[in-house]
């Protein structure tokens, strides 16, 4: 399993969610699809890839990534009108989620890396996005 860091937030294969919809930098990509990284206080929840906060937040809760951000239908029916408006309402099911501790990062997006493909043109998404990402982003940061 291929780890990285972005601004000393680490992520590893893992944490990604829907990886078969990463479009690396560089191919067809009419809806700027583009990873994004979501933290909370204990860390890292989530890498996904979506055109906007809003659908990232999404696939993350349908991954079972924020898990932990669900309120739950006991705390609801203890919360008042003016509580209830503060949640945002995610994922297929519309359930109720308290995200105000989260941090949404729209991470730069790599082309593919060539290090660790070694021949298996079918696995190239499997294997490659935090070994790209590694590769492109990381070096940058050192060198800031």
């Amino acid at each position: 399993m291929t780890e990285t860091t972005w601004n000393r937030m680490k992520f590893s294969d893992k944490d990604i969610v829907n990886l078969d919809d990463w479009i690396p930098e560089g191919e067809y990509n009419p809806h700027k699809v583009r990873p994004f990284l979501i933290s909370g206080i204990y860390g890292v929840c989530a890498v996904v890839f979506a055109d906007c906060e809003s659908d990232a937040l999404d696939i993350a809760v349908d991954g079972d990534k924020l898990k932990g951000y669900r309120v739950s239908d006991e705390d609801m029916a203890e919360k008042n009108e003016e509580e209830r408006e503060g949640l945002a309402y995610l994922g297929n099911y519309g359930d109720p989620y308290n995200i105000n501790d989260l941090v949404i990062v729209d991470l730069p997006n790599p082309h593919y890396s060539k290090k660790p493909l070694k021949m298996y043109w079918d696995k190239i998404i499997q294997v490659s996005f935090c070994s790209a990402f590694n590769s492109k982003f990381v070096e940058e940061q050192r060198s800031d």
